[in-house]
C-alpha cells in the first residue's frame, strides 16, 4: 500500500539494490528514484518594473527535494550543468559514475545529432 511506501521512501538506494539482488540486471528494470532535470534559459541581468530593480541572488541549496535532480545553464558556448541528489539515497561514487555515464550519452548525441534514442546505449559500448 502507498503508507508503507512512504514508510520505507528513505531506504538506502544501494542497499535496496543489493537485497534485490538486480546489480548485474539494473539496466532492465526500471530506476527506483524520482529526478527532475531543468533547463534553465535565463541571463541573469538585472530587471526594473516599475522604479523597482530585481537582482538575481545565487543561493547554494544543502538540501535535494528529490532523489536527483539535474539543471542545464547554456550559454552560447557552452552548457553547464549541476548535480545534487540525496546523500541518505545515494554514495557519492554512485553518483559520479551516473555523471560519467550522463556525459557520455550527452557526447554521443553531440557526435550523431540524428541517432534514435533506441541507438544511444549501443553507441556507447
Amino acid at each position: 500500500s502507498s503508507i508503507k511506501a512512504y514508510e520505507n521512501q528513505e531506504y538506502p538506494y544501494e542497499k535496496l539494490i543489493d537485497k534485490l539482488e538486480i546489480n548485474g540486471k539494473l539496466e532492465k528494470n526500471v530506476p527506483l528514484f524520482n529526478t527532475m532535470f531543468t533547463l534553465q534559459i535565463t541571463d541573469n541581468t538585472l530587471i526594473e518594473v516599475n522604479g523597482i530593480k530585481y537582482i538575481p541572488y545565487n543561493y547554494e541549496c544543502k538540501t535535494s527535494k528529490f532523489d536527483i535532480i539535474v539543471e542545464a545553464y547554456p550559454s552560447l558556448n557552452h552548457m553547464r550543468f549541476d548535480l545534487s541528489y540525496s546523500s541518505k539515497l545515494f554514495k557519492r561514487e554512485t553518483i559520479e559514475k551516473l555523471s560519467a555515464q550522463f556525459i557520455e550519452i550527452l557526447q554521443t548525441v553531440i557526435s550523431n545529432e540524428n541517432i534514435l534514442i533506441e541507438d544511444i546505449h549501443s553507441k556507447l559500448i
